[in-house]
């Protein structure tokens, strides 16, 4: 509800040569329900990671190269790959994919590293992160640069609001006040 300028941006980017889309917002405001409904019919291979604090880098790396079958990363027992050559593979990897992180603030001091090393690729991986706060892993030169498009949630007006809360039972103008 109320979204349809933020669904047409996320649209436009995942066709786009952009490598990230960051959707921020505080919790709640549906970064992780914009995400699924700009992504539903869009035809790639499509993970989706629930951030936690318990994430790291290597593990993630891990999940990565099991969604991308990256080859010559083989898993045996619990033995993680490096994530420096996972992200060194994905960046040159040309498969259209794309990975959404969601919770991203609750995982990212362990994160960030390895998705530093992923802004830069060329391949055709494309990342999505819902945040609460902006990630300090890139800068003006990537968001100018076209490599990270950032799109801001923010609440809804009133009408907007009311259709929200009629959608959830909730109806009359008094109510969505």
């Amino acid at each position: 509800t109320g979204r349809e300028t933020e669904l047409e941006s996320l649209k436009c980017w995942l066709s786009g040569s952009g490598r990230f889309a960051v959707l921020l917002g505080m919790q709640g405001i549906g970064k992780s329900s914009l995400a699924a409904m700009a992504f539903a019919d869009a035809g790639l291979p499509a993970m989706w990671h629930r951030a936690s604090a318990l994430d790291s880098a290597e593990r993630f790396a891990a999940e990565l190269a099991r969604f991308a079958v990256l080859p010559g990363f083989a898993f045996q027992g619990s033995r993680h790959p490096d994530a420096r050559e996972v992200s060194a593979a994905l960046c040159s990897d040309r498969k259209n994919r794309l990975v959404v992180v969601s919770g991203y603030s609750h995982a990212a001091a362990s994160l960030d590293p390895l998705l530093e090393a992923l802004v830069h690729g060329v391949g055709g991986l494309k990342i999505v992160l819902c945040c609460e706060a902006k990630p300090s892993f890139y800068g003006v030169p990537e968001t100018s640069g076209g490599s990270v498009t950032e799109i801001n949630l923010g609440g809804l007006d009133a009408e907007e609001t009311a259709e929200l809360l009629e959608k959830r039972g909730i109806s009359g103008r008094a109510n969505a006040k």
